[in-house]
């Protein structure tokens, strides 16, 4: 059993299944894709048990067969081909595949089909979502979800009246008014990649989120957990505010980065009116930082809060606009920042090893 296909489509193909093919799996055969030839088209699908793709791409076949493709070792050997027509051959005997190329040849074995986990996907449709909007929660709210697998419900993402994340320390609200209540796992906003800028068709069925457009399937298993009540967490109003350029703020907080403490990455900020002060220092290694800033806006006379460098500076870097606005209340109180528009997100504040009054 043959089929016929470009060197181009192919490697498409395996670049929007790759995110669900695990490399060091706890069930070995989902190694590799499963590839279903029929009706002159090839179906790849592929699975880390977690979620699940499933796209297509027309080829040249008069046959009807399905097998399993070694991901790794063709995905590279792909890569290397110029532009150019590839013929697949399969014995269904001893699960060979070979690839004939211009002037090259190639086998590698296989395992039998049949070992590939079953995957269902709903043809049903719940609502439809921009990928633009995706792409958007990607940016600004996952990178403030968790990685620690003892909290699986902070490791996801929150769809529901508002798009949030959050690890603890730090928490991210995106505006997005969701039909339903959900937690997704991170690695659905692999799927940005898999679309293009256009509508896309979702599903929840079950435990299951669906996503659909065209002939690419994206699924994932849903968190089954109670996400933390975020919004409790949220001040309903800061009494402090200071606005500054974000130019400057980061180009002073990636200097201050380099001399604090690894443990905690603290810095401390001093607003004395329209100027802001970042100091940071390591004792252990007997460095010392301190720099000033010009405010734009400012209506603090004075006060103090120790704050994560790192942290701080990831969640300033996230925002498009040229100024930056950061807001208080108590120096023990969650920090908002945030510039034109509805997004927003939140810092924890550290505990300084001095005195702090507001």
């Amino acid at each position: 059993m043959e089929f016929i296909i470009s060197s181009e489509k192919l490697i498409t193909a395996l670049n929007k299944v790759k995110p669900a093919v695990s490399n060091n799996p706890v069930v070995p055969i989902v190694e590799n894709v499963l590839c279903k030839v029929k009706d002159k088209e090839i179906q790849f699908i592929s699975t880390d048990l977690q979620r699940s793709i499933i796209t297509s791409v027309e080829c040249e076949s008069k046959f009807n067969f399905e097998f399993l493709l070694p991901f790794k070792t063709v995905y590279e050997f792909i890569k290397t081909l110029p532009l150019q027509p590839v013929k697949v051959e399969y014995n269904h005997l001893n699960y060979q595949i070979t690839f004939i190329t211009d002037g090259t040849k190639t086998s590698i074995g296989s395992e039998n089909s049949k070992d590939f986990p079953k995957i269902e996907v709903s043809e049903e449709s719940t609502g439809v979502i921009d990928l633009k909007i995706l792409k958007s929660i990607n940016e600004l709210v996952k990178p403030f979800s968790s990685s620690d697998e003892l909290r699986p419900a902070m490791c996801g993402v929150y769809l529901g009246s508002q798009v949030c994340a959050t690890d603890g320390h730090r928490l991210a609200v995106y505006p997005f008014d969701f039909k339903e209540q959900i937690i997704v796992p991170k690695s659905l906003f692999d799927c940005v990649n898999c679309f293009s800028d256009d509508d896309i068709i979702y599903n929840i069925s079950g435990k299951n989120l669906t996503l659909r457009q065209n002939n690419t399937v994206y699924q994932v298993r849903l968190i089954d957990e109670r996400f933390p009540d975020y919004q409790n967490a949220i001040p309903k109003s800061f009494d402090f505010n200071i606005k500054a350029v974000k130019s400057e703020l980061i180009r002073v907080l990636q200097s201050a980065l380099i001399f604090t403490n690894k443990t905690n990455n603290q810095i401390k900020l001093t607003i004395t009116g329209s100027v802001l002060n970042v100091s940071a220092q390591d004792l252990d290694f007997n460095k010392e930082f301190s720099s000033n800033i010009n405010l734009v806006e400012s209506n603090i006379e004075r006060f103090k809060i120790g704050l994560n460098c790192l942290f701080l500076l990831n969640a300033v870097k996230l925002f498009e606009e040229s100024e930056i606005t950061l807001r208080f209340n108590m120096p023990n109180s969650l920090v908002g920042i945030d510039s034109v528009g509805n997004y927003a997100n939140y810092v924890m504040p550290l505990m300084l090893n001095e005195p702090v009054t507001a």
